[in-house]
């Protein structure tokens, strides 16, 4: 059997290394669309500008949170994948 070269990352760890980088780069656009989404219905539909100001920081906290795993799980794809 031949082995590949050592400076060479074999295939299925660059294939293993895109699938993280688009499941990462789709969990920031989702997490991010959702986020904004929740935010926009929130000032559009609320009666009080205030009560709508006191929920953003969970939503800040939550979505920011799922943006964050997702960033981790596209760095992980991109640390597998060579540089060029």
């Amino acid at each position: 059997m031949t082995e590949p070269p050592a400076g060479k990352p074999g295939e299925i760890r660059l294939f293993i290394g895109l699938i993280l980088i688009v499941i990462g780069v789709l969990w920031l656009v989702a997490s991010g669309l959702c986020s904004a989404a929740f935010f926009v219905s929130l000032f559009t539909e609320a009666g009080d500008f205030r009560e709508a100001l006191s929920i953003v920081p969970m939503i800040l906290l939550v979505g920011g949170f799922s943006c964050g795993v997702g960033f981790a799980v596209y760095v992980v794809g991109r640390a597998m994948r060579p540089k060029s």
